[in-house]
């Protein structure tokens, strides 16, 4: 028996639920990245604005949960789950050290999160539908690790960009296109490729102001480029990760189609 690694698909998002689906992605993305940009953005203090954009980001990702859930998870409602867990880390972060991001804790904190996350989800009949779906299919887990992606590139350090610019909205552009052809193509073996190749073409555009910066001397040039390797290799590795669901879910000789 042979197995394939990429599944035989056909299902397709229509182009309304697509497009509706990465609303509240356009919002934490494109979204944060001009907010944090307004002429009212002081390091100190946020304006008024902020603490509003925080709750229709937070509901909207919310109410796209549970619609996913309501729907037994749904391709699109994927990278909601993965945000969900985001937003879980930030919240145990501040709870925990009453602070948004502490760089001591954070890793650990997101491991018990995410560790704590799949424990209860698992063991709730109304979420299981996120795992159960995954023998069939694991592309989903792919497009929802993507979320990652998304997150990532939408923020922005403006040491290295201090003016909003149409390259630095770019990378997340260049995600949420990325999210949407998955979302339409029917080849799973396309969508993989989609994620992969808008990932990297978006984390190259990303770290571009880190390069200009970096220019006056071989060693900071190689220090840029490992920034840059390092971030394709984890986000393509979480990418390529849910393949393993497919390899373990099938006996045999492992065969690419």
């Amino acid at each position: 028996m042979t197995i394939q690694l990429f599944p035989q698909t056909s299902d397709r998002t229509p182009w309304g639920t697509a497009l509706l689906s990465l609303a509240p992605f356009f919002i934490t993305g494109p979204g944060a990245i001009l907010l944090s940009y307004h002429p009212w953005w002081d390091p100190g203090r946020w304006s008024w604005v902020a603490p509003l954009f925080v709750m229709v980001a937070v509901l909207s990702i919310a109410i796209g949960l549970v619609l996913g859930v309501l729907r037994k998870f749904p391709r699109w409602s994927y990278p909601y789950a993965v945000y969900g867990v985001i937003l879980l880390t930030f919240l145990a972060t501040y709870w925990i050290n009453r602070t948004p991001w502490d760089i001591n804790h954070e890793s650990l904190i997101l491991f018990l999160v995410v560790g704590l996350s799949i424990l209860i989800t698992w063991s709730v009949p109304i979420t299981r539908p996120f795992y159960t779906n995954l023998r069939r299919d694991w592309t989903p887990l792919s497009y929802g690790l993507y979320a990652c992606t998304l997150f990532l590139f939408a923020t922005q350090d403006q040491d290295e960009s201090p003016t909003l610019t149409l390259l630095v909205l770019l990378p997340s552009l260049i995600a949420l296109l990325g999210a949407l052809a998955h979302l339409r193509l029917a080849s799973a073996v396309q969508r993989f490729a989609v994620l992969l190749l808008s990932m990297l073409l978006g984390a190259f555009i990303w770290t571009l102001p880190v390069f200009g910066g970096m220019m006056g001397s071989r060693e900071s040039f190689l220090q840029a480029l490992g920034m840059l390797l390092t971030i394709w290799g984890i986000l393509a590795a979480l990418i390529l990760a849910p393949i393993l669901v497919g390899v373990f879910n099938r006996p045999g000789q492992r065969v690419m189609t």
